[in-house]
């Protein structure tokens, strides 16, 4: 059996221009999303108060 010789290959990537101009994007869609779990949390908050208050009057 001939065995494979396994050549280590060195390649250098520049970081491309539109990552960077990205960065800003993506921040702005994380804070939306912050902002969207925060709305949501509020509202499981309520309705565990609501499902409290319910086991106690049952």
């Amino acid at each position: 059996m001939a065995s494979k010789k396994s050549a280590t290959k060195t390649t250098t990537v520049e970081c491309p221009v539109y990552v960077e101009s990205n960065i800003e994007e993506i921040k702005s869609l994380l804070n939306e999303l912050n902002d969207e779990l925060q709305k949501a949390n509020v509202c499981i908050q309520k309705l565990a108060k609501m499902k409290l208050k319910l086991d106690i009057k049952v």
